[in-house]
């Protein structure tokens, strides 16, 4: 009998000791892996929040007035990187200057900050017109535009 017990002892102290000792491992395991997480959401929530660059103009063979003018606009996107609205002006004085490149940065950034606003869809399509690239955004600003008398219907 005495050696049953023994047996029995040593068996459930095995049976105990096996997931106790786990059960921390497990807990470590949880928390780095949340901690990653957390980290890598942070990291991706400060790159997708991250503005774009202003885009550089050589504006040495501009008009002293429009070198003026977009220095006056990439002056304000910089004072205010997240105004979606200060983006489309920038945006839209660089189209009227000939910069289309640097005009479709700008009005794509306008759009990503200021999603509700039509403007944004609609000028980047006038910044494609000759491409098939810009159907999406003039489909995006009817859609925005909704019935609105505001705005002209586009299709």
């Amino acid at each position: 009998m005495k050696g049953n017990q023994k047996e029995d002892k040593s068996a459930t102290r095995s049976s105990t000791t096996g997931p106790v000792s786990a059960w921390p491992k497990g807990i470590v395991i949880v928390t780095v892996l949340l901690l990653v997480g957390m980290v890598a959401w942070f990291v991706w929530q400060s790159e997708r929040d991250k503005p774009a660059r202003v885009p550089e103009i050589a504006s040495a063979a501009l008009s002293a007035e429009t070198a003026a003018l977009i220095s006056k606009f990439r002056e304000a996107v910089r004072q205010d990187p997240k105004s979606g609205f200060k983006w489309g002006q920038l945006g839209g004085v660089l189209k009227s200057s000939g910069f289309p490149k640097q005009a479709a940065i700008c009005l794509a950034e306008a759009s990503r900050l200021d999603p509700d606003n039509p403007r944004w869809p609609y000028l980047q399509a006038t910044v494609q017109l000759h491409d098939l690239d810009a159907i999406p955004h003039l489909q995006r600003a009817v859609q925005l535009c909704q019935n609105s008398p505001e705005y002209p219907r586009l299709l």
